[in-house]
């Protein structure tokens, strides 16, 4: 095989769904009988394949490869799966228990609850204290989080609980929500109600790297809630002008409105409010540039703009729109450090491999298929009207016409991507964002740059004070001309509840082949 990125991704994902397959039919404690026979098939084609391509017989070697990315699939669902014999759910269910652990990720907001995702070192059960691994979630009550003696809860932070420890809920409003917390490694949850069963140790884990960087992050958003505190007893609108620069800029989507989210989903401009490719290729301009300022070579600044990128996706808490664009503009800007030129559908696939070895339950999250949905479609759209009959008539236009079309097309093929998706999972679809995106695309273009700026002096706050107030300002204004955009369209929507899973499959697989031989491309290495 000349180009076996497709063939051989296909392959670990038919893998991790075998893997799941098995999980769902199988008892928990015939897994382990697996993992062995699979790892032990997986060494024999390995070996079997090495031997067949070293006496020419290439066919056959190819078969084998194919089958060992579907055992690689497949071993690694499973492993990520697998619950130790410490884990906390083996000693702890339906009790009341004393738990001490580290914060593992930043704390999550859900109107008037707050959860903390705790990675638990021991337990005490029945006056013993047991060393045990594992997740658990614990809720705090409103009246909990609003105690002044409370200290602010941060990535690394150590604590002790005393909580009573459940399985979480089965399925909350059709979810299989027992299973989407499962997939994140969480089987056990609690409810704090008070802040006398909660202490924060003096010690501190996780790693040193993440907890600087979430520091920053902290630091930022409360620069950005001390400019709404000080505008917010006049103008109630930059309060949620700040919360908005916030979920584009951060990811932190905990101070958005459920009013403001459902008016921006309305006016088909909800992708605005999530963190995609926009901000990276954003990320990549300016760091070019500055690095540039340095008189630092084309090849060293290719080279060292990954390290940025990874920082950005540090701050935005790893979000997988985030790390698809991180992985897809890294490859771009290494290639470029090795005189090559990338092929962004192939840069797409290899993040998309990346991604699910690494989390093999991203299969099944929503952003990460409506990421990889909508930028396969765009890359793909694109190739079919980069060939010159189409491109000819495009460059002919004027700028501001072409940059409308090229609005237009980008927003139609992302919409041909994610459309499916959107209407299989929640049975809806504006259909305003053709209009809208066009229209919002100078105040973006204002917006996302100047935001990521303020944000940069924000984190050298106070010695730039004098500069994020004007830079603030601007940002809100064009946050509210954004929110007014969105109030000039009614809710006009495409309903079709119970849309067929397979149906989706067919469609995709038809939509991708039809661009992939339509854009006659050859492939670029």
């Amino acid at each position: 095989m000349i180009r076996p990125l497709i063939p051989f991704l296909s392959c670990f994902v038919g893998g991790i769904l075998f893997g799941s397959a098995l999980h769902k039919i199988f008892s928990p404690a015939l897994l382990p009988i697996f993992l062995p026979l699979l790892t032990l098939t997986f060494g024999c084609c390995l070996a079997v394949c090495y031997t067949c391509f070293r006496l020419g017989f290439r066919r056959v070697s190819s078969a084998l490869f194919l089958l060992i990315a579907f055992l690689t699939g497949s071993t690694r669902f499973l492993t990520a799966n697998s619950i130790a014999d410490d884990h906390i759910i083996n000693l702890v269910s339906n009790e009341l228990v004393t738990v001490a652990g580290y914060v593992d990720r930043p704390v999550e907001f859900s109107g008037f609850r707050r959860y903390v995702y705790l990675r638990v070192n021991w337990v005490e059960k029945g006056r013993k204290r047991y060393a045990v691994s594992g997740r658990i979630r614990i809720s705090l009550s409103k009246p909990f989080w609003l105690s002044t003696s409370l200290p602010q809860i941060m990535y690394g932070d150590m604590l002790r609980a005393r909580v009573y420890l459940k399985p979480p809920r089965t399925f909350v409003g059709g979810l299989d929500y027992q299973g989407y917390l499962r997939r994140q490694g969480i089987c056990l949850v609690g409810n704090l109600y008070h802040e006398r069963n909660f202490i924060r140790l003096d010690r501190t884990g996780g790693s040193p790297v993440l907890r600087w960087m979430y520091q920053l992050r902290t630091r930022i958003l409360n620069v950005l809630d001390a400019y709404a505190r000080r505008t917010r007893p006049y103008v109630q609108e930059e309060d949620r002008a700040i919360q908005i620069l916030k979920a584009m800029t951060l990811g932190e989507k905990r101070g958005l409105p459920r009013a403001v989210r459902e008016r921006f989903r309305q006016a088909g401009m909800y992708h605005f409010l999530v963190i995609s490719g926009v901000h990276v290729g954003i990320l990549v301009w300016g760091g070019h540039l500055l690095l540039q300022a340095f008189r630092i070579p084309l090849r060293l600044r290719s080279a060292l703009l990954p390290l940025l990128l990874c920082a950005y996706a540090a701050l935005t808490g790893f979000q997988f729109p985030v790390m698809r664009a991180v992985i897809m503009a890294s490859i771009f800007s290494l290639s470029i450090s090795c005189s090559r030129v990338s092929d962004s559908f192939y840069s797409l696939l290899f993040s998309v491999g990346v991604l699910l070895f690494l989390v093999p339950h991203a299969l099944y999250d929503l952003s990460f298929q409506l990421t990889v949905a909508a930028t396969a479609s765009i890359v793909l759209f694109f190739r079919v009207f980069q060939q010159p009959q189409w491109e000819n008539s495009i460059q002919h236009l004027p700028r501001v016409l072409r940059l409308g079309a090229m609005s237009v097309m980008a927003t139609g093929a992302a919409m041909l991507g994610v459309a499916p998706l959107l209407l299989l999972h929640f049975g809806r679809l504006s259909l305003w964002s053709f209009v809208s995106n066009p229209l919002a695309l100078p105040l973006i273009s204002i917006l996302l740059p100047l935001s990521l700026l303020t944000e940069l002096f924000a984190l050298l706050e106070p010695l730039c004070r004098d500069f994020l107030t004007p830079f603030l300002s601007v940002c809100v204004l064009c946050t509210r001309l954004l929110m007014g955009l969105c109030d000039l369209f009614p809710p006009v929507e495409l309903e079709i509840p119970n849309l067929p899973g397979w149906l989706v499959i067919v469609y995709y697989v038809f939509l991708f082949s039809l661009l992939k031989i339509s854009s006659k491309r050859p492939a670029r290495i």
